[in-house]
């Protein structure tokens, strides 16, 4: 008994010093893109840095343009507005900590009142939990598009989702959490793509429109200007839409910005509900698939009988091999791990004959724990979420689990639970 509780208590420690250690990585993390783009933004007196237009300089040089600023094309009007921007995406990421420090004590105390379930997925798609994520990864999306406000903020943003991504990889980012402006993320792609293209492609437009203003300026002064001219002149300055495009094209920018921005908002809505629903339908479906398989059980326990080893071997056990081994639906329906140690790797000569006998003991243990999971966790079936727990644990068996230990593994915790 006492071995056990140190066994507990070690569990225990492990887990908190595992969320707590991402925890610190990630307020770290943003806390240093926060005092980034205060310093960029000229939060500390140097007002001077923002107003550089680093990409101004770079197009005029490949454009041979003169005079062309593609600082205007950014967010924000003047310093002021970019300074204000700034401000809002400060506080954007101070509600990101915020969202993560809730997130990370709920997961905890979850975690550490259900012992027997390590799979951390199953806490991600809590309510709450997946509720306050889908908040934190709107935030990381408007801090992303507030972050074009200037060259240096949008420098500083890639490279910080280069150091987050490079962060979710690592092999210490166990159990696993949601990390967000990862360059994994499809629409954090989109965003910074469609941004950019606004910020590249509406300067050469500009200077398209302004060179025809000009010939048409020329053109006007002179005896010769034709209809069409004189057409297009009288377009420009009678139709409002028109010459309200052409005099303000470059802030034109700003709310194509907020349109991707908006768009992209409510796709990320759209995603979160699609990936929730379909997770919990994936796990409540299972119980389906493990009636199945325990179907299959039958044949197999009835071949596990039979004498593989003679000669001869009569005509049923064939077709019984036949119906077990080469059944469609039994390979769909196997758990992934017993796929890979049998069904899916070649056999070595001297295995033909013990193979059949372990993949049966194999099975015989997989089935006894399914009928353990809700006889142990929800005895009398109406505990909705104790069910829900069993359908998990049962989803990892066939989807999640890497070896029949785990079966086992998992079997001790809810026994001294």
């Amino acid at each position: 008994m006492l071995w056990l509780k140190k066994k507990t208590r070690l569990r225990n420690k492990i887990i908190i010093h595992s969320f707590f250690s991402q925890l610190a990585w990630k307020v770290l993390g943003w806390a240093i893109l926060g005092v980034g783009l205060a310093l960029c933004g000229g939060f500390f007196g140097n007002k001077e840095f923002i107003s550089q237009d680093i990409f101004g300089k770079v197009y005029q040089t490949l454009t041979r343009s003169q005079g062309q600023s593609l600082h205007k094309f950014f967010l924000g009007e003047n310093l002021s507005d970019r300074q204000n921007l700034l401000l809002y995406a400060l506080v954007f990421i101070w509600i990101i900590i915020l969202l993560n420090i809730i997130v990370l004590l709920i997961n905890l105390g979850l975690r550490l009142r259900d012992k027997y379930i390590e799979n951390n997925k199953f806490y991600l798609h809590n309510g709450g939990i997946f509720f306050l994520n889908s908040l934190a990864r709107i935030a990381s999306y408007v801090v992303l598009t507030l972050c074009f406000i200037s060259a240096q903020t949008l420098i500083l943003i890639l490279l910080f989702i280069s150091f987050y991504t490079w962060f979710s990889a690592k092999t210490f980012n166990k159990p696993q959490t949601e990390n967000f402006l990862l360059w994994q993320d499809p629409l954090v792609r989109k965003i910074v793509i469609c941004s950019t293209v606004v910020i590249l492609l509406l300067p050469f437009v500009y200077d398209r429109v302004e060179t025809a203003r000009q010939q048409i300026s020329e053109q006007a002064s002179e005896d010769s200007f034709s209809k069409i001219g004189n057409l297009i002149k009288n377009l420009v300055n009678s139709v409002p839409l028109v010459k309200v495009i052409f005099d303000s094209l470059t802030e034109l920018s700003s709310f194509i910005h907020w349109i991707v921005l908006i768009w992209f908002i409510r796709t990320v809505i759209l995603n979160r509900i699609s990936e929730y629903s379909d997770f919990w339908k994936d796990v409540d479906k299972i119980t389906k698939q493990a009636t199945d398989f325990k179907q299959f059980y039958y044949y197999q326990k009835l071949l596990s009988e039979a004498s593989i080893t003679s000669s001869k071997p009569d005509i049923p056990t064939q077709v019984k091999k036949l119906i077990i081994l080469g059944d469609y639906g039994f390979l769909q329906i196997t758990p992934r791990f017993l796929k890979k140690e049998y069904l899916e790797r070649e056999l070595k000569k001297q295995e033909h004959e013990d193979i059949l006998r372990e993949f049966s003991n194999k099975i015989k243990k997989i089935i006894e724990f399914i009928n353990f999971l809700p006889s142990h966790l929800n005895p009398t079936g109406n505990n909705q979420y104790l069910q829900r727990e069993a359908n998990f644990l049962t989803f990892c068996l066939f989807n999640e689990f890497q070896s029949s230990e785990e079966i086992e593994h998992t079997k001790q915790l809810i026994l001294t639970s």
